[in-house]
Parts: C-alpha cells; structure tokens; sequence
C-alpha cells in the first residue's frame, strides 16, 4: 500500500520481465483507490502491449492522479493477460509526488530509510564449524546476494 492526497498527481514507474510466453500478452501497472465507504476505483497507470518473455526488462511508466474522494487504502499492483498463467518479476518500482521530491512510502511514516530498515531487511545468522587447528577468528566470510526476492502486493490469479 502506499500513501497518496486526494486530488494530487503522481509519477510511478517500475521494471517489468516476463518469465513464460502466451500469445497477444499484456502487463498493467495498476492503482486500486478503496475509499471509506469500501467502494474502489481502479486507473490504469502503464500497460506494455504484445509483451513477450525476449522484450527482458520492460520499463512501465506512467502517472495519475488520486480522486478527490476520502480514500481508506491505495495500492499499485501489476497484472497481465489475457492468460493467468503468464508469471512475471517486478523490479524497482516508485511512486513519486508531482511537483515534489521523494517516493511515496509504503508504511506511510515518512521516514524512507525506516521503511526500508523494517519492511525489506532482516538478520542473517551463519553457523561456521572450522577443521580443528584453524582459529576462528582467522576466518573471513563473504556474502554476496545472487537473486533479488521483494514481494509487491499484487493481483495475480
């Protein structure tokens, strides 16, 4: 979920790569508005057309602008179609105010780098057992992230 004005515009933009291939696909960038009385309103913000698995990262790109209703709830969500069965990663995705700076954050308390430190990291913990002779304090470990794993919320069937 992210956190909009009702009434102001904003910028969203994110990645997009499809996995598998159907004829005649499609992929949306979507913003579903919920407003207090649990109705919603739905506005396409980038669609990338005939899309296939070859296009690789596909840049979707777009903006809106947020009803002047009282809103519960925003979210951006990616779909494609017309075939359910079309699997898809999403990658850098942002929502950026018109006229202001910064991206929108998904808690909504203003502070980025909070967000970040509760929603996308958590600790690791390694258990090292070394030949014996070796002192522990020689080893040096080196981590490195070979694939990137963020869900989005999303409407995928």
């Amino acid at each position: 979920y992210i956190t909009v004005t009702s009434g102001h515009s904003y910028s969203a933009n994110a990645w997009v790569k499809l996995l598998n291939d159907h004829s005649g696909q499609w992929v949306q960038m979507e913003v579903d508005f919920q407003f207090t009385d649990n109705t919603h309103d739905y506005q396409t913000v980038a669609e990338h057309g005939n899309a296939k698995s070859s296009d690789g990262w596909v840049h979707l790109t777009g903006g809106f602008t947020a009803p002047s209703r009282a809103l519960k709830a925003v979210r951006i969500y990616f779909q494609s179609g017309p075939s359910a069965s079309v699997n898809f990663e999403v990658d850098a995705a942002s929502v950026t105010a018109n006229g202001g700076s910064g991206s929108t954050g998904s808690t909504g308390s203003g502070d980025v780098n909070a967000d970040i430190d509760k929603l996308r990291k958590d600790n690791i913990n390694l258990h090292v057992t070394t030949a014996s002779g070796i002192n522990k304090g020689d080893v040096r470990i080196r981590v490195v992230q070979t694939k990137k794993s963020f869900p989005f919320g999303s409407a995928i069937n």
